[in-house]
């Protein structure tokens, strides 16, 4: 684990007495979209590199995803949607690093109309599953997942999908704010970078909720109406 300014890791509490509802429970899958996954899309065409660390969580959602359909759980996908106007009408002068690197190559991604904005094959929805379009990294901001969640009743999300540091953490920080429980789900999330990725990971579980392997989640959801003790698990 790397900890940012190189501060040493606090004495908190990790173990976890989980309790997981199946019927008050849904599966997020963010962004699993071919411009920020498959080897020939956007990102991984500015930087091969780019899309390793995303593609090694498609085994883990596809477990976690077929487990939920299963079990009657319902499966949210988001999928970032831009119109070209977006990347050409000046509505930012000053970008991050990463987004300024990416402007400055000519990289557009998950335009209106194209392939890019498509789920991976690995990872098509299924006719039951419902599928969240957005323009901004929430899968809260000005879509239906909200609505949706109240009508489904539901009270705890499990987090999958991409990036870790950008339209995850503004879904996760949006969630708590929601007062919904969040578990991000550890082996099933990725980001290009892999120190933006540990750190995140790290400030989830210390702040809005907890990071837990899949494998520690599907026994939880298996176990219920029971608790599971779960040992801390070191994001």
């Amino acid at each position: 684990m790397i900890w940012v300014n190189n501060l040493t890791k606090p004495n908190l509490p990790g173990a976890v007495t989980l309790r997981l509802d199946p019927t008050t429970t849904c599966l997020l899958i963010i962004d699993m979209q071919k411009d920020f996954v498959s080897t020939d899309g956007a990102f991984a065409k500015f930087n091969k590199e780019y899309v390793k660390l995303a593609r090694k969580a498609i085994p883990i959602i596809q477990k976690a995803s077929d487990f939920c359909r299963n079990k009657g759980i319902p499966v949210f996908y988001t999928k970032q949607i831009h119109v070209p106007e977006a990347f050409s009408a000046g509505l930012h002068s000053i970008f991050g690093r990463e987004m300024s690197a990416l402007r400055n190559a000519g990289i557009r991604f998950c335009i209106r109309g194209t392939e890019g904005t498509e789920i991976i094959d690995e990872l098509k929805p299924k006719e039951k599953d419902y599928i969240v379009e957005k323009n901004k990294p929430s899968a809260f901001y000005n879509t239906w997942l909200e609505l949706w969640l109240r009508y489904l009743r539901i009270r705890t999300i499990l987090v999958t999908g991409v990036n870790t540091g950008y339209c995850v953490a503004h879904t996760v920080m949006d969630a708590w704010a929601r007062d919904l429980d969040t578990i991000v789900i550890e082996d099933g999330i990725g980001d290009p970078f892999p120190f933006v990725h540990e750190n995140l990971l790290a400030l989830f579980d210390m702040r809005w909720g907890r990071v837990l392997k899949w494998e520690s989640v599907e026994k939880a959801l298996k176990s219920f109406p029971n608790s599971v003790e779960l040992p801390g698990e070191s994001p």
